[in-house]
């Protein structure tokens, strides 16, 4: 399980390649111990994944961006009324900093708690695989979800929330069509893997919101905690 966490691997390309062409090779290869020495991990690569995406986050969350003027004009509206004192900007940039600590560690922590609860891989599968086949799964979707912030700066603010639907869509169905087709050689019947693929994909964008909101929350009250503290 060590060397599911830790450590890098050239193979990643691959792997993320057949997770979305041919998810079932890389699926049969996690019920080995050794992936068969031809796939990364799918925990580490879902980490690297996870720090690329906060990468892109923190990036696009400049002093123009949506994200950080909307959070600006919330925290001015708490000044105003007596609720926080200080600057809205340093309040911003307060909060943004905390919540950059506290986003990968939850986000990981929720899924990595969740992957221990899902039983949708087979009556065989450990629960090591089990968390490997998890994670795996996760991988086409958060590899949209990269894609999504690469995009986000194009789209129009009046155009944001209808892109975010569609994101949401499509993400969704990356990770119902993934569990899916990597169960192809576990059950032969598709009805079987409709099921599980929809039932996991539910799972994971519930996992998904909750683990956004906890990181959310987490940064905000660390925050406050902070700027409670410095006054």
């Amino acid at each position: 399980m060590a060397e599911d966490i830790f450590g890098l691997s050239l193979r990643g390309l691959k792997t993320m390649r057949d997770l979305v062409v041919r998810p079932s090779l890389v699926f049969d290869a996690a019920r080995c111990p050794d992936w068969l020495d031809r796939y990364t991990p799918s925990i580490r690569l879902f980490s690297s994944l996870v720090a690329l995406m906060l990468l892109l986050r923190i990036f696009w969350a400049g002093d123009d961006s949506v994200m950080y003027q909307s959070m600006v004009g919330q925290l001015e509206q708490l000044v105003a009324n007596g609720t926080l004192t200080g600057d809205p900007a340093q309040l911003a940039e307060s909060y943004f900093g905390t919540w950059a600590l506290a986003f990968p560690v939850v986000y990981l922590l929720v899924h990595f708690l969740v992957s221990m609860t899902v039983k949708i891989w087979g009556p065989d599968a450990s629960r090591v695989t089990r968390i490997r086949l998890y994670f795996a799964a996760l991988v086409p979707g958060i590899m949209l979800a990269n894609l999504t912030l690469l995009a986000t700066p194009l789209i129009a603010p009046a155009y944001l929330a209808a892109f975010t639907i569609v994101y949401l869509v499509l993400c969704v169905l990356a990770y119902g069509t993934t569990a899916y087709l990597g169960l192809k050689a576990s059950f032969a019947s598709p009805y079987s893997r409709l099921w599980r693929g929809a039932l996991f994909a539910l799972i994971a964008i519930l996992a998904d919101t909750a683990s956004s909101l906890l990181s959310n929350v987490v940064g905000g009250a660390i925050a406050a905690f902070l700027h409670m503290s410095a006054i």
